[in-house]
């Protein structure tokens, strides 16, 4: 398949922490859109039973609005990841951050067993909204970047499937004429 051809899985994940070793997915949410106009052909969002909360750090709680009520029914990761696995099969995983949301997924993949089935490419919405406003932003985080391009900021606490969102509408600012993703190179 024509990597123009294959859909994206905009990917928000939200854990326990900074360092997918020790820390914990608690959330995943994801949009699969097409290419060519982001219409949204699919989109998911799974709470995440975590098994060491303990080793959380409470800023990245506090941040995604984790509590034990919230999550009582929440989904083992190995239950979720052969499903996200089929949903974002030939998918481009692209994220704001996409390092960050891809360490936690590939691990997710290697301690579940659950195969990758995506495309190896990656697309970061982070540079790209780079080249069209870096100089400009004094952050460059999900929200300053949402502000400056006049897109609704992800909601506090933020949930993972908000974030997916916030990122498609930040990606629809930086579409480019005839369906190229490159920014505009200066003159």
């Amino acid at each position: 398949m024509d990597f123009r051809e294959r859909p994206l899985a905009i990917v928000d994940i939200e854990t326990s922490g900074d360092d997918e070793l020790k820390h914990e997915i608690l959330e995943i949410g994801f949009l699969i859109v097409r290419q060519k106009n982001f219409e949204v052909i699919d989109s998911g969002n799974w709470l995440i039973k975590p098994h060491h909360i303990e080793n959380a750090i409470h800023a990245a709680l506090s941040r995604n609005g984790y509590n034990d009520y919230d999550w009582r029914d929440a989904e083992e990761l190995s239950k979720v990841m052969p499903i996200f696995s089929e949903k974002t099969q030939n998918a481009i995983f692209t994220a704001f951050n996409v390092t960050f949301d891809w360490a936690f997924i590939k691990n997710a993949f290697r301690v579940t067993g659950a195969p990758n089935l995506m495309d190896y490419h990656r697309l970061d919405i982070l540079t790209l909204a780079w080249t069209m406003g870096g100089d400009s932003l004094e952050h460059f985080n999900l929200k300053a970047v949402s502000e400056f391009f006049g897109t609704p900021p992800e909601p506090d606490p933020h949930r993972a499937i908000n974030g997916a969102e916030a990122a498609l509408n930040i990606l629809r600012k930086l579409k480019m004429p005839a369906g190229s993703l490159l920014p505009r190179m200066a003159k």
